[in-house]
């Protein structure tokens, strides 16, 4: 008894040691814990800054419809409240990610446990147990790194997180904060990006893909991995089953939802000139930050369906102005290495399936040397170019194969890489060897086996193969600006070629001498005097202009060389004569004319020399095509605006253009008789291929030395457009002036612009009256005279005259020196 009792002693003394052991243990574990807590919480950030957290947001930038025409972003969000998001999402969402979310307290420690073992297992892949929570944590307040430093971090903060924020607060802070693939964060952006749907219309379907991405947001990709992504759905939709979240007879129902992609909600591509001028503006109000992150709506004048006229009108008459200087020969020519050739062009294409093509992002930045090698030359190519689907309009890369003589001109045999296609005579026709020499007869004239092409894509036929037209990416270069004259918002605005090549906008950035289109605002400067009406005989004879202060002297002279004699102002300007812009310059005087130019819209600075008066002076289209606005709006001028209200994320308005009264720098009767004269340039002068737009219209064409720049502006009683065409490094245009470079592109513009409008004259308004004069001496006609025709005037400065039938000779000027400076006007 006695050995047994010292034995139960014994046991119980090792049984209290043990114990004491053991609370010792748990002991020291909770201060070490305590302690490794109170250490790693020294650096954490507070969860206090969550409760007023403003995720980064896109600025968006609407269209005068309230079309979405661009967004400035680092993270592509808009941030929603939970009550915009559909229940099937967040039901989605806990299934796929966190099913006790409502219940835990910020932790799953059974699922902390179960992945701290399988990472201790050698060679396992790493796993993670996160919450929603923890999740959020990471997402916003921590990095991504997998460490058990962090995780324990993540797990402190969790907790805080739980006990200052609601679970709903939670849940919509995370809804809105993860990435959701192709450059997608929140809900909000991936459920239209995928779907074309606000959050809040989500069906289960639509709701159960969104869920599949957080945990990996490309790989799981339905426009990437769709066979992947609808695994990856069909395992969510089994555990809303499992969960409770769905009942299992709609779950068996429901099938993989259609995706849309959306490369921009709305957005045609065509608007990169004008966001890119808008972002511009912004960045200088707001800040670069701000206007990446703070999710400002941006209101403005753009009207994109003009957008998309104004970038096709530029593109094809930029095209054809280049065709007519003749095709410049093959990107390169492999007449001995076509199979390698062929082969190169393939393997650039990678894993792109079959028809697809390279297009060319952007043109070699300088001629290739003759001397270079074609490999190298291709190499070149094809770092710049990227696959694109083989399909109408696309322009791509194409090697000659093959080519067949015919009695119908031939045709040529083109390797894509990823398709075929064929070229017919009528698909070079352009392709002259220069400027002024005769088309090709056949296609062997222009092409060669062995030819690296870019070919744009016309029709396909049932076997896939193309048919093809040759392209040539123009050396010319051109800008568009359309304006409407009521309210002066930019409808459309576009400053080159191709924005993807050159974001250099030269319709606010290039500043070019506008030549004979800055003559409207001469006559309306002289018409403002009182003593100038459009029947007025101006003498087109030459002068010789001395400086007396350099002891030199000037002599201009007419685009023909020759002189006209007196003539009436109207046809003056028509004709665009220079002679008769230099003497009303000089009358009117050019400090009132300069003042006159600004008050029209004129921003730039203006020489002080008669050579102003042809354009002498450098000057950008925007501000050129606004001042014609001011004729358009009845005389009234006001700046031209692209933006015209900026909302912050809350609603407010921070910003508006400031209200300033118009000027007024031409009377509405003298806008009237100037637009009028403008009209004859169109009916009767240098602009007569706008008569091609078929409804009244008025306008001046410009040319400057050596065709360097070349313009039409022009417009109708309510849309006013200038178009400016030349070389970036202003090298001359031979044989091109601006009827026959800009014009053709304007009337396009118009006419698209305009086709749904009905059509509109120019309405007279109090203070004109008409008159019938005789053309020859611009006074009144005697009655029954056959030549006499009507013409409009000021009131009060109609002539009072009755012309005798005699050619009337201005008084003679042929004397008159002035002080002059240099004739290139200076900015």
């Amino acid at each position: 008894m006695k050995r047994e009792a010292g034995r139960k002693s014994k046991f119980g003394r090792v049984a209290v040691w043990l114990g004491l052991l053991l609370c010792s243990a748990v002991i020291v574990s909770a201060l070490a814990l305590g302690g490794i807590i109170l250490y790693l919480s020294r650096d954490l950030p507070s969860v206090e800054q969550l409760k007023t957290y403003v995720p980064p947001e896109a600025t968006k930038v609407f269209a005068r419809d309230g079309r979405l025409m661009a967004e400035f972003f680092k993270e592509r969000r808009t941030d929603i409240p939970l009550k915009s998001i559909s229940k099937a999402m967040v039901k989605a969402i806990l299934a796929a990610e966190d099913a006790d979310f409502y219940k835990h307290e910020g932790l799953d420690y059974w699922g902390i446990l179960r992945a701290a073992l399988k990472n201790f297992r050698p060679g396992a892949a790493k796993q993670g147990a996160s919450t929603i929570t923890q999740q959020l944590v990471k997402l916003v307040l921590l990095s991504p790194e997998r460490t058990y430093k962090r995780k324990l971090k993540e797990a402190i903060l969790a907790r805080r997180l739980e006990q200052n924020l609601t679970k709903d607060e939670i849940l919509e802070l995370y809804l809105n904060q993860i990435y959701l693939g192709h450059g997608r964060y929140g809900v909000a952006e991936a459920s239209r990006f995928y779907f074309d749907v606000p959050a809040s219309k989500l069906t289960v379907a639509q709701a159960a893909m969104l869920a599949a991405l957080p945990k990996n947001p490309m790989g799981y990709s339905p426009l990437r991995h769709r066979d992947r992504c609808a695994a990856r759905w069909r395992w969510v939709i089994s555990e809303m089953v499992d969960k409770g979240l769905l009942e299992n007879e709609k779950a068996k129902e429901i099938k993989f939802p259609e995706i849309v992609e959306r490369t921009g909600r709305g957005r045609t591509g065509n608007e990169g000139y004008y966001s890119e001028q808008v972002r511009r503006f912004l960045v200088e109000k707001f800040g670069e930050e701000r206007v990446l992150t703070g999710g400002l709506e941006v209101n403005t004048g753009a009207d994109l369906d003009m957008q998309r006229q104004a970038v096709l009108a530029l593109k094809k008459g930029l095209e054809q102005v280049d065709h007519r200087y003749g095709y410049r020969g093959p990107v390169a020519k492999f007449n001995n290495n076509v199979a390698w050739a062929r082969r190169r062009l393939k393997k650039a294409l990678g894993e792109s399936p079959g028809g697809y093509g390279l297009h060319l992002v952007k043109a070699l930045s300088k001629d290739v040397p003759t001397k270079e090698k074609g490999k190298v030359i291709l190499d070149r190519l094809l770092d710049q170019s990227i696959p694109v689907r083989l399909k109408k309009h696309k322009v791509v890369i194409g090697l000659v194969i093959r080519v067949v003589n015919d009695k119908r001109g031939g045709k040529a045999e083109i390797d894509l890489g990823g398709g075929r296609a064929s070229m017919l005579r009528d698909g070079l026709a352009w392709a002259r060897k220069r400027r002024g020499a005769r088309r090709p007869g056949k296609v062997s004239d222009v092409l060669s086996v062995g030819d690296l092409i870019q070919v744009r894509l016309k029709s396909m036929d049932k076997d896939g193969l193309f048919s093809g037209e040759l392209f040539q990416r123009p050396r010319v270069q051109g800008s568009l600006v359309a304006i409407d004259p009521a309210t002066r918002d930019i409808l459309a605005m576009v400053g080159g070629y191709d924005f993807s090549e050159s974001h250099f906008n030269r319709a606010v950035q290039a500043y070019r001498q506008p030549g004979s289109a800055i003559k409207p605002l001469v006559y309306g400067a002289a018409l403002m005097t009182g003593r100038y009406t459009p029947a007025t005989i101006v003498d087109d004879s030459p002068e010789v202009y001395k400086n007396l202060l350099k002891g030199s002297s000037w002599k201009p002279e007419n685009f023909e060389k020759s002189f006209k004699g007196p003539m009436r102002l109207r046809e003056a300007l028509a004709h665009s004569v220079n002679m008769v812009s230099i003497k009303l310059l000089k009358d009117v005087g050019i400090s009132r004319f300069k003042r006159f130019a600004h008050d029209m819209g004129i921003r730039s600075r203006l020489p002080s020399n008669l050579a102003l008066a042809l354009g002498a002076a450098d000057l950008t289209p925007l501000e050129m095509t606004n001042a014609y606005a001011t004729i358009a709006a009845h005389g009234k001028s006001e700046p031209a605006k692209m933006v015209k209200k900026v909302v912050d994320r809350d609603g407010k308005v921070i910003w508006r253009p400031v209200e300033m009264a118009p000027k007024h720098p031409l009377t509405r009767a003298a806008a009237f008789v100037l637009a009028s004269m403008m009209q004859s340039v169109i009916r009767e002068g240098t602009g007569r291929r706008a008569l091609a737009l078929g409804r009244p219209a008025a306008g001046k064409t410009g040319t400057s030395n050596n065709s360097r720049n070349t313009w039409f502006i022009g417009f109708t009683p309510n849309l006013v457009a200038g178009v400016w065409v030349g070389r970036d490094d202003n090298k001359p245009n031979y044989g091109e002036y601006g009827g026959s470079a800009a014009c053709p592109i304007w009337t396009s513009f118009m006419k698209a612009a305009l086709d749904d409008r009905t059509i509109e004259g120019f309405s007279q308004p109090p203070g004109v009256v008409v008159a019938k004069i005789d053309p020859k001496t611009g006074l009144l006609a005697r009655e029954n005279e056959d030549d006499a025709v009507d013409e409009v005037f000021i009131e009060g400065t109609e002539p009072k005259e009755v012309s005798t039938g005699d050619s009337m000779a201005p008084p003679d000027d042929s004397s008159m020196q002035f002080m002059m400076q240099d004739k290139q006007g200076k900015r």
